[in-house]
């Protein structure tokens, strides 16, 4: 069953179209040579299979707006819009910080950011609308929100409202260049509004994905990266969760059939060869437990080869 499970897995991966995904990431509309060096270089991605690989690490459930009067520090993660006033810069060093205050029609919240404070203050703006979401917090008796995700009301599109949003893990170099998780997120948008079920071969059999209720390869992948509702999302993980273990499974079957089929050279007696090597070639001496575990090890073997000595009479 195993071997016929990894023929096909073999026959899937020799035929899977892969062009689409082997095209270098430079070519992606939003991208060009200088973010695609970054990305080179921050992330390791080289390709668009390389970008869909970039999964996230977590969503902004676009789905509900918080007011700042119902805030309290036992929510997880929460969504408001609103302005922002009084921003400053404090201290220095590992001490400095920049501090703002959120606020809405009904009240305000702190916000802080301990990193990227030179790139927040040139982006910042008090007459902006901003759409937040982040997790409150108690800090000096009074809540507060750390390093929250703003983003202007205004690219708050009529599409992403109502859903959820990957967020990905970037780094200081790439917010340069402006590719947060937002722009991230633009450019995965952008790769899978051009993605196609033949760019993506299925690699688990059709007897498995119905056994186990699993959406199809192509399908995770796109919800993954844009779910449209929790359960897809979830389902979607599965899937991609379910594949990883099972072509481990698969890779290590393979291993065990190699090895029954090109057996290693079995030495009967340990010989002055074997003995050189532990005694004078290794620049340590083996412990009480490895020299037990060499013994029991040749034992099996003895025991494995007897064994097949009478079966094959």
């Amino acid at each position: 069953m195993f071997e016929i499970l990894f023929f096909i897995f073999a026959l899937m991966q020799s035929t899977a179209t892969k062009s689409f995904l082997a095209t270098p990431i430079e070519y992606l509309k939003g991208v060009g040579p200088e973010r695609a060096d970054i990305l080179k270089k921050e992330l390791e991605i080289f390709t668009f299979g390389d970008l869909l690989k970039l999964y996230p690490y977590r969503y902004i459930d676009r789905t509900q707006f918080y007011s700042t009067q119902h805030i309290d520090n036992t929510q997880t993660f929460i969504q408001l819009k609103g302005k922002l006033k009084d921003i400053r810069e404090l201290g220095e060093g590992r001490a400095r910080r920049l501090t703002a205050v959120f606020y809405d029609a009904d009240g305000e919240i702190e916000l802080v950011w301990f990193q990227g404070v030179k790139w927040l203050v040139k982006s910042l703006n008090t007459k902006e609308t901003y759409v937040l979401y982040g997790k409150p917090s108690w800090f000096n008796g009074k809540l507060n929100i750390t390093h929250p995700d703003l983003e202007p009301l205004s690219a708050y599109t009529s599409e992403e409202a109502g859903t959820f949003r990957a967020m990905y893990n970037t780094s200081e170099k790439m917010k340069t260049r402006s590719l947060d998780s937002k722009g991230i997120s633009k450019l995965m948008m952008t790769l899978l509004a051009q993605l196609k079920p033949e760019h993506i071969s299925e690699n688990l059999p059709k007897d498995i994905l119905s056994k186990y209720q699993l959406m199809s390869r192509y399908e995770a992948i796109k919800n993954i990266h844009l779910p449209s509702t929790l359960a897809l999302q979830t389902a979607a993980v599965k899937r991609l969760k379910f594949e990883e273990l099972f072509l481990i499974q698969l890779n290590l079957l393979q291993l065990k059939i190699i090895r029954k089929r090109e057996a290693g050279i079995f030495f009967e007696k340990v010989d002055h060869y074997f003995k050189n090597f532990y005694e004078q070639a290794l620049p340590f001496e083996l412990t009480n437990a490895q020299k037990r575990v060499l013994k029991e090890i040749r034992k099996r073997h003895l025991v494995q080869q007897t064994n097949e000595s009478f079966a094959a009479r």
